[in-house]
């Protein structure tokens, strides 16, 4: 007897579903609502009962291997999937770091040129006080936008 299909995958499909969204209602038959989690406990139940009774011709074993695979590989993407979320998270955030400190700096300049310019004028800022006002003024927009 040879096995033919896909179905342990499909419940392994299934039991991934109920992980992530075990709250959401599937609709048996299209009239009864029930949440995920409760029809893939009930699933893999059925599974096992119909196995040890071994009737019928399925390999209801396969059913739950697939959930048990699906179970392994859910939790390992899982796992990976959050490892490299925490690892962008970090790295936005050192990143918010540097420009808030770099912010920090380059205030503290504007804010001296600001000074100039209300003592002395414009027209008395040096050439690189003028390039930091317009690359700040630049910047400005750009973060506007």
């Amino acid at each position: 007897m040879g096995v033919v299909g896909a179905s342990a995958g499909v419940f392994g499909l299934y039991l991934a579903y109920a992980m992530m969204f075990p709250n959401n209602y599937v609709y048996v038959y299209f009239l009864f609502p029930v949440k995920a989690k409760y029809l893939v406990t009930f699933a893999a139940i059925f599974q096992l009962a119909q196995g040890i009774a071994g009737q019928g011709g399925i390999a209801y074993f396969a059913h739950l291997g697939g959930m048990a695979a699906g179970l392994f590989f859910f939790r390992h993407e899982v796992a990976r999937w959050q490892f490299w979320t925490r690892m962008k998270r970090q790295w936005i955030d050192q990143q918010r770091v540097r420009n808030s400190k770099w912010g920090e700096q380059e205030n503290g300049k504007i804010d001296s040129i600001l000074d100039k310019i209300a003592s002395k004028g414009y027209e008395n800022l040096s050439t690189t006080e003028k390039r930091i006002l317009e690359n700040y003024s630049r910047k400005q927009k750009e973060d506007s936008e």
